[in-house]
């Protein structure tokens, strides 16, 4: 119970070195909410301690505090601090309650990013879902940059809610690549057979 939660804190704070990487671990494990003890043991300079506050981070930041998580995936010091920073950061996102505005901060990081974190943390905003996961996809669906427009496509494709057929069909007809709009036409398809609408609607 809670007084276990803070005997684990309470350690966690002047803990010898080799004992912090477990007691993140734990902190992750009992949901225990310390971002404000687990923050600054991301400048530790040891990699088993990083990888484990990043993952405890993923189980227990809040909405709040969501930016720490984007800041680690935007500047991981190494590719496997970067590929742990996006699994913790989709682990703290699909289980946030308002999903729209966890959706909007991702969107607003995203106009930063480029490369491979730019395309994983889009794809971190698909599994988000929601209204304005759905509008952030969608804009980068008609994007120049190609590889963004083909994830946004592809993620847009098997969306799993059917207020992504206007979208779809929006993106058929829009001036993209012919490859992109034929997957729009599919994904549309393929709402209107699989999804519980009404007749006159399908």
């Amino acid at each position: 119970g809670d007084a276990v939660d803070r005997v684990v804190l309470g350690r966690l704070t002047g803990a010898d070195a080799r004992l912090v990487p477990t007691l993140a671990q734990v902190v992750g494990a009992r949901r225990i909410p310390a971002v404000a003890q687990l923050k600054p043991l991301l400048a530790s300079t040891d990699a088993a301690t990083r990888a484990a506050v990043i993952e405890a981070l993923g189980n227990v930041v809040d909405l709040e505090n969501l930016q720490v998580l984007v800041d680690v995936a935007q500047k991981p010091r190494d590719p496997v601090e970067a590929e742990a920073a996006h699994k913790a950061l989709q682990s703290a996102c699909v289980r946030m309650p308002d999903r729209d505005a966890c959706a909007a901060k991702l969107d607003a990081a995203i106009q930063a990013m480029a490369g491979d974190t730019k395309l994983k943390v889009l794809e971190i905003v698909g599994e988000v879902g929601g209204t304005k996961a759905l509008a952030t996809v969608a804009t980068a669906a008609k994007s120049k940059e190609e590889s963004v427009a083909d994830t946004a496509t592809r993620l847009l494709g098997k969306w799993m809610t059917a207020d992504a057929a206007p979208v779809l069909l929006d993106l058929a007809a829009a001036p993209i690549a012919e490859k992109y709009q034929t997957r729009a036409l599919r994904g549309y398809i393929r709402i209107a057979r699989q999804f519980a609408l009404p007749d006159a609607e399908r």
